[in-house]
């Protein structure tokens, strides 16, 4: 399934992503790529991209892994750092570290506009496989 595919299906059935403005850029079954560029709904008080969208970028792009290794689950925990601020833009690069029976591990990047990172991420996944 192609990116513009991938959208489109999200559109439909999942309208977070819609509504919060993320896109997805590549989707397969070893790396998911999206972005989101920022509303002023989006911002903090200091005009920086919120967290929560942030982590919620991230988490979208992970669940998105899940979906496309047909892992039907849940997060178990997850772990963000953030590094620099993201002001107006966020890209997610979110890769498959460990598919395991019942627990997958996942890990994820954020880049602001000026293409430095901003976030890494480390997510467990529960299946109910």
């Amino acid at each position: 399934m192609n990116a513009d595919d991938f959208n489109n299906k999200f559109k439909e059935i999942n309208g977070y992503d819609y509504h919060n403005n993320i896109v997805f850029d590549e989707v397969s079954e070893d790396e998911v790529v999206a972005h989101v560029d920022a509303l002023d709904i989006s911002l903090n008080p200091w005009g920086i991209m919120h967290g929560g969208l942030i982590f919620g970028l991230a988490d979208i792009a992970i669940g998105t892994l899940c979906y496309m290794n047909k892992i039907e689950g849940v997060t178990i925990d997850s772990n963000i750092n953030y590094l620099k601020p993201c002001k107006n833009k966020a890209k997610v690069i979110a890769k498959k570290i460990k598919i395991g029976k019942r627990i997958s591990l996942f890990y994820a990047e954020i880049y602001n506009e000026k293409d430095e990172l901003s976030a890494v991420v480390s997510m467990n996944y529960c299946s109910k496989n």
